[in-house]
């Protein structure tokens, strides 16, 4: 049970408020415009907010956190990080932290976390990291190694991909049927999503494994049909 924390139902400007108050207001204010926070009616705010306010107070004084985590399939595991930065997808909110035994950066969502400990043990987050260049290269909050990657999309999808704010690419060539854009993310299993929602006017043409990837995908969605 969460404890010293009111019943009373708990705006969720509040929480948003938290987690953009920890940044520096340049930083913040351009996260603030490009993240999207949704009221929950089936998020304990509160409960959020007492896991903020820890995890908001680990950061401050530059310390490892443990918790216990349930995943999105139900699997309990604990977790010791270097927490980084808050992040919002779709009023979901995330921890996003350094977790030394995968040597990566690794997403939590908040609401799955319990038992949040502050411990002794230092916990400086890398002086390079920035919150908002980290986030333009991250889909729907999956996480991996900084990868490029290459897609050409029909003519038509042009406004679509190009006026997307939230990510960091380039266009790569152009012409009256089709374009090619690159895309830089963190991981591939995000971005993914995305570009199959394109169909069959989006193809992976780099990296080559993610292009396997996806045609393994498109296989086993043919045998879903019985096409």
């Amino acid at each position: 049970a969460v404890t010293g924390v009111q019943t009373c139902a708990l705006p969720i400007s509040i929480i948003k408020n938290s987690l953009l108050r920890l940044l520096p207001k340049n930083e913040a204010r351009k996260l603030k415009d490009m993240l999207y926070f949704e009221k929950n009616p089936n998020i304990d705010h509160q409960y959020i907010e007492f896991n903020v306010k820890n995890l908001r107070l680990a950061i401050a004084e530059e310390k490892k956190v443990s918790f216990s985590y349930i995943s999105a399939v139900g699997n309990h595991k604990n977790h010791t990080i270097i927490p980084y930065s808050f992040a919002c997808e779709l009023g979901k909110y995330y921890i996003i932290g350094y977790e030394e035994s995968k040597d990566c950066l690794i997403h939590f969502r908040i609401d799955r976390i319990s038992n949040v400990i502050i411990l002794e043990e230092e916990g400086k987050r890398d002086s390079k990291f920035n919150v908002y260049d980290y986030l333009k290269r991250t889909w729907y909050m999956y996480g991996g190694d900084e990868t490029r990657v290459k897609v050409k999309f029909n003519k038509c999808c042009y406004k679509v991909v190009t006026e997307k704010s939230l990510l960091e690419g380039s266009l790569i060539e152009e012409n009256e049927d089709y374009f090619v854009y690159e895309f830089v993310c963190n991981g591939t299993y995000g971005i993914k999503l995305w570009i199959m929602g394109f169909g069959a006017d989006a193809e992976v043409i780099e990296p080559v494994e993610f292009r396997e990837e996806i045609i393994d995908s498109i296989r086993k969605m043919n045998k879903v049909y019985s096409i």
